[in-house]
């Protein structure tokens, strides 16, 4: 009956009731009132309901007629009251005091305005009513936004428990895929990865019928997602959730400079409501990112010229709260400024490294490492292929920090160094000579060095410069060595304090080798003002470890008596091997 108040034009049909099917009773009601347009009266629905089993007739007689009866009486509002009130009472009748579950599925279907609107407190008022009514039950309400009736009513706090429910596992993808009818495992991998653990990813990719071994066609549609989500999103705040598509982690300052920027509303209940989203994660610190299936539609929607605007803004934004007061706040600030640059278009392959340097020199290997995660996704799609010596450096230099030579030689081997001008290229050439110094092969690792400090006239010359005064000192050439250390801190930047302190922690060694203990830590001391003026986390931890080692000095010996040593035969010295160099101590 309340269907017939609020649809008077139509007609009752299985296809506008399909839950009828679930009911004997309904279903046998619907079909004897098939073809009238609206009931008489809540009379005639009496009658039609005793044509139904005896038990139906004997629970309306007993607890339901008077109710039933007042039907017609009542206003739309009143009516939704009781259908709520019959409702929970049938259940409570049916369940002989026993707990129950009521699944609601799906909340969004029941509450199709977004439910940050004004109309959202009206929408839902029937279903609350209802399950305040369900005392002895567990209602489970399937939603993708979380239940704020709270806000309407205090109490609802006590008994609401959000429980949030993650991304399908790896597993459990395939096996709803493979009973879909897609096979192809290479197919089934690939719609499985793209998901990120979304059903209705997967079941849009089921439905889309991709063709199995069919390698290029598009499994499904980002945009049918995203209208998916959208239905549930305000229209007003779209726009805002497109521009923080663009940044990966965003904050409150962020959406506030992206927002006032572009002209959109900016204050802090804008904000809330839009973090407030299932579909946006917390990542810690206040910090927030969207969903990378959600994230990647909206980007879609966006104007090249847009997302460039809004990627160099983003820099500006990343690249100041990375250095405040000239000191380091967030090395996660360095990847995050060359992910912008990057796609902006306004950053070099040579910014690129100076970038990495700086994360590893304070603390942030892992920055580093993103920053060629970062740029090898972006080379996929096709980008300049002067980056790619620069992704391939940056992965090199990554598994030489971790003493990984086997991965550096691979990696570096894959690229190539052509043009020793070039910055990425020298370094390129340095990652792959530490690969073989680490293995062993000093004499291949040398001529490297050596073929960059020739023929390189950027910042990296000094670099392998000290790496060949390295050799030079572990082969025992300590005058070539210091000669080679003083040519670098005279011909380097001042500025340059970390490739200074390097410089000065090596001599230190010739000194300790040549038992100068005063001029080793006299060394020692400038190199490590060195790296705490720059604030070297890598450099002072090199600079610790040199101060744990053991300090061998002469020590006097109190003469004791004199010992007689036994007289063993000479044996002739042995010839030289062929190819085999003695060290020369202090030679040139």
């Amino acid at each position: 009956m309340l269907w017939q108040r609020l649809h008077p034009n139509l007609r009752i049909t299985r296809r506008d009731l399909p839950f009828l099917a679930e009911s004997e009773v309904l279903t046998r009601i619907l079909d004897d009132a098939a073809g009238v347009p609206v009931f008489a009266t809540a009379i005639g629905l009496l009658k039609l309901a005793e044509r139904a089993t005896s038990w139906m007739r004997r629970k309306r007689a007993v607890q339901a007629d008077e109710v039933l009866r007042m039907l017609d009486e009542l206003e739309n509002t009143e009516v939704l009251d009781a259908v709520t009130y019959l409702f929970a009472e049938d259940l409570r009748a049916a369940s002989l005091g026993r707990p129950f579950v009521v699944f609601v599925d799906a909340y969004e279907a029941l509450v199709r305005t977004p439910v940050r609107t004004g109309r959202a407190g009206a929408a839902d008022v029937w279903l609350r009513d209802l399950i305040s009514q369900l005392g002895m039950g567990l209602v489970v309400v399937a939603s993708r936004e979380p239940l704020r009736w709270q806000t309407h009513d205090t109490e609802w706090a006590q008994v609401i428990r959000d429980c949030p429910v993650g991304g399908l596992p790896a597993a459990a993808r395939l096996e709803l895929l493979t009973e879909a009818g897609i096979v192809d495992a290479a197919e089934q991998r690939a719609i499985a990865r793209a998901s990120e653990g979304l059903p209705f990813y997967l079941h849009l990719a089921i439905d889309t019928g991709a063709p199995s071994g069919c390698k290029d066609v598009t499994v499904v549609s980002s945009e049918e997602i995203l209208q998916r989500f959208l239905q549930h999103v305000a229209v007003t705040e779209v726009r805002g959730l497109e521009l923080l598509s663009i940044a990966r982690i965003f904050d409150f300052e962020i959406f506030k400079a992206l927002a006032g920027a572009f002209e959109l509303p900016s204050d802090r209940m804008t904000w809330e409501s839009l973090t407030a989203y299932s579909f946006v994660y917390p990542a810690g610190d206040g910090e927030c990112r969207l969903h990378q299936l959600m994230a990647a539609a909206l980007r879609e929607r966006l104007s090249p010229q847009v997302v460039g605007d809004a990627h160099v803004l983003l820099r500006k934004l990343w690249d100041r709260r990375t250095l405040q007061d000239g000191t380091v706040a967030d090395v996660r600030g360095f990847r995050e400024a060359v992910y912008h640059g990057v796609r902006a278009g306004s950053m070099p392959a040579d910014e690129i490294l100076g970038y990495a340097d700086r994360a590893v020199r304070y603390g942030g290997k892992q920055a580093a490492d993103g920053m060629a995660i970062d740029l090898q996704e972006y080379l996929e799609g096709g980008a300049h292929p002067e980056l790619f010596i620069t992704s391939q450096c940056l992965a090199a230099e990554a598994a030489i920090l971790m003493g990984d030579a086997p991965t550096a030689s691979l990696i570096a081997a894959a690229g190539s160094w052509p043009d020793l001008e070039r910055r990425a290229d020298a370094r390129l050439a340095i990652a792959a000579a530490n690969a073989r110094r680490i293995s062993g092969d000093t004499t291949a690792a040398g001529r490297l060095y050596d073929a960059v400090w020739r023929h390189h006239g950027g910042p990296a010359r000094h670099t392998a410069g000290v790496w060949v005064a390295d050799i030079h000192m572990g082969q025992g050439r300590f005058a070539t060595a210091f000669a080679l250390c003083r040519e670098i801190l005279d011909s380097g930047d001042p500025g340059e304090l970390e490739l200074q302190g390097d410089v000065l922690r090596l001599m230190h060694l010739g000194y300790r080798f040549h038992l100068d203990f005063d001029a080793a830590a006299a060394t020692l001391h400038r190199a490590r003002d060195c790296y705490q003026r720059l604030g070297s986390v890598v450099g002072l931890a090199n600079i610790r470890n040199r101060l744990h080692l053991p300090q061998a000095r002469p020590v006097p010996v109190r003469a004791g008596p004199r010992r007689v040593l036994p007289r063993f035969p000479a044996r002739p010295p042995r010839p030289p091997r062929p190819g085999h160099r003695l060290p020369h101590l202090g030679g040139g």
